[in-house]
């Protein structure tokens, strides 16, 4: 099957399936490339591609889909998510200096709501528990000081989704895994059993 046919291919099943069927396609993703070592988990990152200026002005869903690509990325958990949901519907250029977290706002259609857009896709108070999950207490969302998290001009502070104890349960499931893959592996995994939702 070509480059082409694969787009094709992925794109109509996005077409296809449901909000819930889609973030269990873009968990499945994940584990896949990292189990292929075409994503490397990491902390404190959105997404960094290795020799991105080699792949200056190549779409980056060409280059996930393409057999004989080379491209290895480091990811943290939405940084994840957000490069599988564009292998499956989006055609982000990859820049010189690679792809920032901003790029990604091209993963919508024009609406928070919009299935097309990671944050409508998933929902803010579930990206926030899969980051926190991943990061523990070393990421944006954290409990214990004042920030806010703005999602297309929608500000929500961690402090008005959750309990502290509900906070605590995310970060102690961070600290079960000793490797970034391994907790990466088991988010999206925990997302697989639960038919497209993060829960503990």
């Amino acid at each position: 099957m070509t480059t082409k046919e694969k787009i094709k291919e992925k794109n109509a099943l996005w077409d296809t399936t449901t909000p819930n069927q889609k973030r269990v396609l873009i968990a499945k993703d994940v584990i896949a490339r990292i189990k292929s070592n075409q994503y490397i988990a990491n902390k404190g990152l959105w997404i960094t591609i290795k020799d991105c200026h080699r792949l200056e002005g190549s779409s980056l869903q060409v280059e996930l889909l393409r057999d004989d690509s080379d491209i290895q990325c480091r990811v943290c958990a939405l940084g994840g998510i957000m490069t599988s949901l564009a292998s499956f519907k989006n055609n982000i250029i990859i820049e010189r200096d690679g792809i920032s977290a901003f790029e990604f706002s091209d993963l919508k259609d024009g609406s928070i709501d919009d299935v097309n857009n990671f944050i409508g896709l998933f929902g803010q108070k579930q990206l926030a528990m899969i980051e926190i999950a991943y990061e523990g207490e070393d990421g944006y969302h954290n409990f214990y000081k004042e920030s806010e998290v703005e999602y297309f001009n929608e500000q929500k502070s961690v402090n008005n989704m959750f309990t502290e104890a509900q906070y605590t349960r995310y970060v102690l499931f961070s600290k079960k895994f000793e490797s970034n893959a391994e907790r990466l592996t088991a988010i999206m995994q925990n997302i697989v059993d639960n038919h497209g939702f993060f829960k503990i």
